[in-house]
């Protein structure tokens, strides 16, 4: 992963603080009711927004906290043979994080300098990695809220996933923790790249005692080793 251009360590410490938030300081969006609906393709359409097969990710990360600051990182994700591989880059070619999670398997942190070495930052990562590119291993259940057709996926725990389809087929995720709105996910501009929408742009809103919002540019995309997106350079 050398090869790859990454941002500077007061950056990533400034994404580490991100990503750390947990309790919410508001009163929080709460798990809407869901009306049965039968809709014959509705669940091959909300599982077809997860890229399927060998996959790999380049996005440039424009992050922004509730006190005005932000930033500008990249992030590489890579998918095969059951397995999420996610790496923190700096611009000067340093690896500062690095984590693979196999399905059914403990996250494996690879390398992990301070202080990207907390376990929580690990762990908050690739879950908000996973919610992007990996259905819950659960099947949905179709139904309809205010908002329109939801593939629900009920997991233990107290976890749920709301999955509407957006324009272009993008996703829009909605993830509660015992009927509390903890993230949202919304993809924007979706290629048509192999089999699934591939969105050039992702917001991700994180919701706890430092909520936080995530904007993903997609920089590059590879499916099973051949380039199938590069964006041009500016």
């Amino acid at each position: 992963m050398s090869s790859f251009p990454r941002p500077t360590v007061l950056v990533w410490l400034a994404v580490l603080m991100v990503l750390a938030g947990c309790a919410a300081t508001r009163p929080p969006d709460r798990l809407p009711e869901l009306a049965p609906v039968a809709v014959e393709d509705l669940r091959e359409r909300c599982l077809a927004v997860y890229p399927a097969g060998e996959w790999q990710f380049v996005h440039g990360i424009s992050f922004s906290l509730p006190d005005q600051t932000g930033g500008t990182v990249l992030g590489v994700t890579t998918l095969a043979h059951g397995e999420i591989a996610s790496a923190l880059l700096t611009v000067e070619g340093l690896v500062l994080f690095e984590a693979r999670e196999r399905e059914g398997e403990e996250l494996t942190v690879l390398r992990a300098l301070p202080p990207f070495d907390k376990p929580d930052f690990a762990q908050g990562l690739v879950e908000d990695v996973r919610a992007i590119f990996r259905p819950p291993a659960v099947e949905p259940v179709l139904g309809k809220t205010e908002d329109g057709l939801v593939c629900r996926f009920v997991e233990a725990g107290g976890r749920v996933t709301d999955l509407r389809l957006g324009e272009e087929g993008c996703l829009r995720l909605s993830t509660f923790r015992d009927g509390m709105l903890q993230r949202q996910v919304t993809g924007v501009a979706c290629r048509g790249l192999g089999p699934a929408p591939i969105p050039e742009r992702l917001q991700m809103r994180g919701l706890g005692a430092a909520p936080y919002t995530l904007d993903l540019t997609l920089l590059r995309a590879d499916h099973a080793g051949h380039a199938l997106f590069e964006a041009e350079a500016k």
